[in-house]
Order: C-alpha cells, then sequence, then structure tokens
C-alpha cells in the first residue's frame, strides 16, 4: 500500500463513519426529534483527527484552515437560527456544521452552496409537509443526507 493510497484511506474514514450513521441519525431524528450527540460529536472529533493528520502529512494547512472556519460559520449560523428564531435544533447545527467541514475539505466551493441548498430545500419540503400534512414539525436528517451525499459525488470528481 502506498503513502496516496493510506492518505486516501484517511481522507475517507470521515464519509465512511457518515454513510454508517446516517440511518441511526435519520431514525433518532424521524422518531425522537433529536439528533443524538454521541453520533455526531465522534463524527465531529474524528473529521477533525482525520483533517489535523492530513494537514500535517501533506503539509494542506490551508485546506484545515477552511474547513475549520466553515464549521465555525455553520455553528455560528446555527446559533442565530436557533437562539433568534427557533429554527433549527442544536443537533442539527451540529451535524449541519460536520458535514460541511467534511465537504470544504474536499471543495471549498461546494461546501459554500451547501448551506444555501440546505435552506432553500428545508423551507420547500416543509412548506409541503406543513401543507399536506398534519405534522407542525419537519425533519430535517434526511433532507441533509441526501443533499450531502448528492455534493460529496461533485466535490470528488
Amino acid at each position: 500500500m502506498t503513502i496516496n493510497q493510506i492518505q486516501l484511506l484517511i481522507s475517507l474514514i470521515p464519509l465512511t463513519y457518515v454513510g454508517g450513521a446516517m440511518i441511526p441519525i435519520i431514525w433518532a431524528d424521524t422518531y425522537r426529534n433529536r439528533v443524538p450527540n454521541k453520533i455526531v460529536v465522534p463524527l465531529m472529533l474524528l473529521t477533525l483527527l482525520c483533517w489535523l493528520t492530513l494537514a500535517i502529512w501533506q503539509g494542506e494547512w490551508i485546506k484545515l484552515g477552511i474547513s475549520i472556519l466553515f464549521f465555525v460559520g455553520t455553528i455560528l449560523l446555527g446559533l442565530l437560527l436557533n437562539i433568534k428564531f427557533d429554527l433549527m435544533g442544536m443537533g442539527d447545527v451540529k451535524l449541519l456544521a460536520t458535514l460541511s467541514m467534511i465537504l470544504s475539505w474536499f471543495s471549498w466551493g461546494v461546501a459554500l452552496v451547501f448551506l444555501p441548498i440546505m435552506a432553500v430545500l428545508s423551507l420547500v419540503i416543509g412548506f409541503f409537509v406543513i401543507m399536506l400534512s398534519s405534522a407542525k414539525d419537519m425533519r430535517l436528517a434526511p433532507v441533509v443526507f441526501i443533499t450531502f451525499g448528492f455534493l460529496v459525488a461533485v466535490a470528488m470528481n
């Protein structure tokens, strides 16, 4: 196994975790209306560890900095949406921030469109959920993962 292959495997670790955590997060969000910290926080830390390892190994400090900036920016935006407008829960905020940190490592341009796409999709789907059912609340996790998967495919090409 070459060094490049090992580095590629390290970069795929957070994506593999996301793939494995997707169903439990969607289930918890749908049935308990919570995105569990015990799944999201390890993903956050694992992603940071992988990106730090790759930054040290490859000298990709700018990519690490951009990823951290996206994470912090998404957290701040999420705090605003949570505290001021009560539009999303903190579990959703942490999940979106971590996914934007992952996306920005592969392509900051794709990560930049992640939040606006999520906002538009959430508004459109939320409108239809409220209009077509008695539900007053929309579960964001399925929309987040579908959008994230599509954008990861775009970012990795």
